[in-house]
């Protein structure tokens, strides 16, 4: 019998005497924050801002709280300020908007989800509209897949806050699209 695989905070405390610990929160969690963040930067950009995002974490481990169980929310909300920070960058160096992400080759489009490439632009236009405060939470539940408490590990808000901000984010979505496709979902769907 082998031991038992160690805790990510377990990981991170022992990134103190020995950064090499840190290899096994690289090795659990690059691929879902480099998903996260190719979703929202485009390919291009995606390796550097992931590279960003674990240095900060590097640098941060000892900020995580040790009795957490998983670091993925942690540094999902490490992501989320990279990813705002790109962003205000783009905007004031170029004012250029999000690059289009290749849907295929990024893996974000499920065809029965979409239709597929042709409304690609359009939702991504959508998701641009939305303020900031908003879309961040919503990406997070929507494409990270993060719980609502997760979410409010990972932007440090109140959970009502937000719930109310993925609800205001499906609103405005529902609304750009002009799509009753995006609806609620069953009784209780809210409370994932």
């Amino acid at each position: 019998m082998g031991q038992p695989e160690r805790t990510n905070g377990e990981l991170l405390s022992a990134v103190a005497g020995n950064p090499d610990a840190f290899l096994g929160i690289f090795d659990r969690h690059f691929s879902a924050v480099h998903r996260f963040i190719v979703r929202q930067l485009g390919p291009p950009a995606a390796e550097d801002a992931a590279a960003e995002v674990f240095v900060r974490a590097l640098r941060g481990a000892n900020s995580f709280a040790p009795d957490a169980t998983d670091a993925r929310p942690w540094l999902l909300g490490i992501a989320a300020n990279v990813i705002r920070g790109e962003l205000r960058r783009r905007y004031r160096d170029v004012h250029q908007p999000l690059e289009a992400v290749e849907p295929l080759q990024a893996g974000l489009v499920d065809e029965g989800r979409l239709d597929a490439v042709g409304r690609l632009a359009e939702v991504r236009s959508a998701l641009e509209s939305i303020p900031l405060d908003d879309r961040e939470p919503l990406l997070l539940y929507a494409w990270a897949d993060l719980s609502y408490e997760e979410i409010a590990e990972a932007l440090r808000l109140p959970i009502g806050t937000v719930r109310s901000r993925i609800a205001r984010g499906r609103r405005r979505l529902r609304s750009e699209l002009g799509s009753e496709r995006l609806e609620a979902g069953p009784e209780g769907a809210y409370d994932r």
